[in-house]
């Protein structure tokens, strides 16, 4: 029980700090203080492509990683995973891989109706639609982190289970940036935002157990 208690005080702690970092970086976003880093990035990133037949491979690959970050990509897989923890009479471990999932769909909507309207960079093509934070890097960063951490700690999976896991998280945020539907530091703002909020889950997780 203590190591558990230990567990949730430390994950909680690690939600706080990624919060605050989150809160600095979107005042510094809101304030444009990232704006010419950003806009050096994407023109890197372009330059770096290029035009021809491997630029093309790699934006087909970008859109093939799409659904990865969407709800529908991710949330049936999350419920299949909890269904099968909840009849194995895995209730804790459950019921929080499945709030993880629904909370990480619910949070973006509701960040950018909080967070001052930033547009996307220029190539999308649609300045109304919301860019800070990336969608993508918040919910699959928030998943990808719940659920391992919690199969880890049921013991069905190593701790090396997050590898894979974060690995298909930084490929959904990037394939947002190269598809021209983010700036950098909507990537940034995303995955500090996922950390938070997948280790505030993962906090609930322990305090449930203990």
């Amino acid at each position: 029980m203590q190591d558990r208690s230990l567990a949730a005080k430390l994950l909680f702690g690690a939600s706080g700090m990624a919060a605050l970092a989150f809160g600095a970086f979107s005042l510094a976003v809101a304030r444009g203080k990232t704006a010419r880093w950003d806009r050096r990035a994407k023109r890197r990133s372009h330059d770096a492509l290029g035009s021809g037949d491997g630029a093309h491979a790699v934006r087909s690959a970008a859109r093939a990683a799409t659904p990865l970050g969407k709800w529908w990509g991710y949330l049936p897989a999350s419920l299949g995973v909890s269904l099968r923890l909840l009849r194995a009479g895995r209730g804790n471990a459950a019921f929080t891989i499945a709030g993880s999932a629904l909370g990480a769909a619910l949070l973006p909507p509701v960040l950018e109706r909080v967070l001052p309207h930033r547009a996307p960079p220029p190539e999308r093509g649609e300045p109304a639609v919301p860019s800070y934070p990336s969608g993508h890097a918040l919910q699959t960063s928030a998943v990808a982190l719940t659920t391992g951490y919690v199969l880890w700690r049921e013991q069905l999976a190593p701790s090396m289970a997050l590898v894979p896991l974060s690995a298909a998280s930084v490929v959904a945020g990037l394939s947002r940036f190269v598809l021209d539907r983010h700036w950098t530091s909507d990537l940034v703002g995303g995955y500090l935002a996922g950390v938070a909020f997948g280790a505030a889950c993962a906090g609930g997780y322990e305090l449930a157990r203990t």
